[in-house]
């Protein structure tokens, strides 16, 4: 696990510790506080409505960012929960809707897209061979940190 002190980059270390106390404050209190935001409770609600079969996981933190599907790109939200990483996107009538237990993940790795020009991508690989790879994803190191909780 990652600590502050490995980090040499101001802007990578306060992200770091504004996800460590966001996720302690929501473990603390079961999470009252932030829910007074109206984006964090639309994002609650919308993560209760779509993944129905986790509704009842704590929803930590969530993310715009799109799911690469070869030279297809579907915007939608990431969601993370206590146990799940989950992804949302109805666009043009294709809906895209997964939900990992993150006990089921191998590994999670920073990469590059747009042809090696932009650090905004995560790769997802599970246990039994899936890949996920999302871009777009403009707070990343925040949701590498989270996931690695």
């Amino acid at each position: 696990m990652v600590s502050v002190d490995a980090l040499d980059n101001p802007k990578e270390r306060a992200s770091y510790v504004i996800t460590k106390i966001r996720y302690l404050v929501t473990a603390e209190d079961g999470g009252n506080d932030l829910k007074t935001d109206k984006k964090l409770r639309a994002a609650i609600s919308a993560f209760q409505q779509t993944f129905k079969e986790i509704k009842t996981d704590k929803l930590v933190s969530y993310y715009a960012c799109a799911l690469n599907k070869g030279l297809i790109f579907f915007q939608g939200w990431m969601y993370i929960s206590e146990n799940y990483l989950s992804f949302y996107s109805y666009i043009f009538g294709f809906e895209n809707k997964i939900s990992v237990e993150l006990k089921n993940i191998k590994s999670i790795e920073k990469v590059k897209t747009k042809g090696g020009s932009s650090d905004d991508g995560l790769s997802v690989e599970t246990k039994s061979g899936s890949n996920f790879k999302f871009t777009n994803l403009f707070n990343r190191n925040e949701a590498y940190e989270v996931l690695l909780q």
